[in-house]
């Protein structure tokens, strides 16, 4: 599950204590909704350094259990992508959908040892396709001599910068994912494409795709520590999260 956001009123801001109304309000909630014995197993949040200092300070999170860096690459042109073939997604197309579960499953098999957040077609569609608000691309990679889907990837325009927010997809086709988003960013005129990535993620993406430049995004990812859940020791560096993983993007 993931911490979004808190709001204070103006007038209890002082009362940052373990009395006052932001430490009731998030103590109750992890105490019914997360850690063992709970809905939810594991939290998590993307808070900036300003905004993660009072829960450490009264002993809601501990930090950290992944850390946010910016992988950059320059925009390419369709030269790169000889053994691949792109498709946009568009409307309520039942064998997309079938293509996105097949490759979800390819994706969970080998992500045994990691922490990743499902991304199936249920997930994919509500959290990009059906978006009340941001206008993602949704495109599918085709492998041109094998004639079949071998993955599906979600960007958006920041700027004059193309953001990769997330692909599903086996370890095998990163460099095509990664080629054909960089194509994407080159058709639209974009100065570069970037994403976000926690450890293990960059790990894959740079030994397979080396970026142009790793930029500090100096976030630190939180999890809960106020209720009994698994030691933090079983959870850091194993957490897959990238830009799609936050509420905000």
């Amino acid at each position: 599950m993931q911490s979004v956001d808190a709001m204070v009123a103006s007038k209890a801001r002082g009362a940052f204590t373990r009395k006052g109304a932001f430490f009731l309000a998030t103590a109750t909630h992890f105490e019914q909704y997360m850690g063992y014995g709970t809905p939810h197993l594991i939290g998590y949040g993307f808070p900036n350094q300003r905004a993660l200092q009072l829960p450490l300070k009264l002993g809601l999170y501990v930090t950290p259990i992944a850390h946010i860096n910016e992988l950059v690459w320059e925009p390419s042109t369709v030269r790169n992508m000889f053994w691949y073939q792109l498709r946009e997604l568009q409307g309520n197309n039942h064998a997309d959908h079938h293509a996105i579960d097949l490759l979800w499953h390819e994706m969970e098999a080998e992500s045994e040892d990691l922490i990743i957040g499902v991304r199936d077609a249920a997930y994919w569609i509500h959290r990009y396709m059906q978006h009340p608000c941001i206008g993602y691309r949704n495109i599918m990679v085709y492998h041109r001599f094998l004639r079949r889907p071998c993955a599906v990837f979600a960007c958006r325009q920041d700027g004059d910068r193309l953001e990769l927010l997330d692909w599903v997809s086996r370890r095998t086709y990163l460099p095509g994912v990664i080629e054909a988003a960089r194509m994407t960013a080159y058709q639209t005129g974009s100065r570069e494409l970037y994403c976000w990535a926690s450890e293990p993620l960059q790990e894959v993406v740079v030994a397979q795709v080396p970026p142009l430049r790793i930029v500090d995004t100096g976030i630190e990812v939180p999890t809960n520590g106020w209720t009994a859940g698994p030691a933090i020791a079983e959870i850091a560096g194993r957490i897959w999260l990238t830009g799609g993983d936050t509420d905000f993007k």
